[in-house]
């Protein structure tokens, strides 16, 4: 087995990065794969001991931070809507299929898929039994995931298995189960994801936020995508350099529901229309009780007036943001697309 720690996301990340960059050995091994060949290191263990400093910031090209929140706010609203999420990521559909619905999508999965909201359950389980162990967050369904006669019965498997949640000293210890990670397109992101969830239900329960464990059966690197990982390499940041993620989240389950309910009727709503300043400004005001959420829909928002060609309001809400990361990450971003 292998094993990474670090202090946050960032070091993590960068570490298996640099271990994928590495000339096969006996354990280190090149696959092929549907989309190419690989170099993949199997049984790997990812420890993170702050987990809410969550965004793998010297991954390069730039992470796309409004797609990475926008899928947060997809998933907590148990949503499988591809069109949706399509419009913060024109890509998806290349790798999870041309669909009208995503049949692998997480906030279905945890939401719907089984006839419970499992993150609710995981919630009021925890709240009245802290010491349980047998909370466990399940994402993939036998039924229709495994493959028959070794073919996919379709594009969108989930790579995450489950999530299992544990209360100890104070703190929420979350382990993640990945079958299958590719360090450059899936994990920054896969981070964001569960450290969220890990985060949100930590703040429920009034408890602090424990280490984050993720668990991942095959970790690979598409040779492909070998020239970015490596520059990502050499042109990291020490942690110093890091931006600090200030946002806390500050609402109870009920409350971050409503919000999050808000925040997804506006993205499907951007899909289409225009939303004006003015708009933004009335919701945000609307949002004065919780500036995480609020910083949040500014980021995703910001992508969407960038897609409509609205400068002045994208400008506008990008102006606003007060978390130091998501700034960098925007900007970061933003200055990707420019010189492309």
């Amino acid at each position: 087995m292998y094993s990474f720690e670090g202090q946050n996301c960032n070091a993590v990340w960068l570490k298996c990065a640099e271990a994928l960059l590495k000339e096969p050995d006996e354990d280190f091994i090149v696959v092929d794969s549907r989309n190419g060949k690989t170099h993949e290191l199997p049984h790997v263990l990812l420890t993170i001991s702050n987990s809410v400093e969550r965004y793998a910031i010297d991954r390069l090209p730039p992470i796309n931070i409004a797609f990475a929140l926008a899928e947060v706010v997809w998933i907590l609203q148990g949503s499988a809507n591809a069109k949706v999420i399509n419009f913060w990521n024109s890509k998806l559909p290349k790798f999870s299929g041309k669909t009208v619905v995503y049949a692998g999508a997480y906030g279905y999965r945890l939401s719907h898929y089984f006839g419970f909201n499992q993150i609710e359950a995981a919630y009021n389980a925890l709240r009245e039994d802290p010491i349980t162990r047998r909370v466990v967050l399940t994402i993939w369904g036998s039924q229709t995931d495994f493959p028959r006669e070794s073919f996919p019965r379709y594009s969108d498997i989930p790579c995450n298995i489950c999530s299992m949640l544990k209360v100890r000293d104070g703190k929420l210890w979350w382990s993640q189960i990945m079958r299958s990670n590719d360090i450059f397109l899936g994990t920054p992101y896969n981070l964001i994801q569960f450290t969220v969830l890990q985060e949100l239900l930590a703040s429920w329960l009034n408890l602090k936020v424990g280490a984050y464990s993720l668990y991942c059966d095959s970790l690979h690197l598409y040779l492909k995508n070998q020239k970015e990982v490596k520059n990502s390499v050499i042109s990291s940041n020490s942690s110093t350099n890091i931006p600090e993620n200030t946002d806390r989240f500050e609402l109870d389950y009920e409350q971050t529901a409503t919000v999050v309910k808000m925040i997804y009727a506006k993205m499907v709503r951007a899909i289409q229309n225009e939303i004006t300043t003015k708009e933004h400004e009335d919701f945000l005001a609307g949002l004065s009780h919780t500036p995480t959420w609020q910083n949040i829909y500014r980021v995703i928002m910001a992508y969407a007036a960038s897609k409509h060609n609205n400068l002045e309001t994208m400008n506008a809400l990008v102006a606003e943001i007060s978390n130091p990361a998501l700034y960098y990450c925007w900007k970061n971003w933003k200055a990707r697309r420019k010189s492309t």
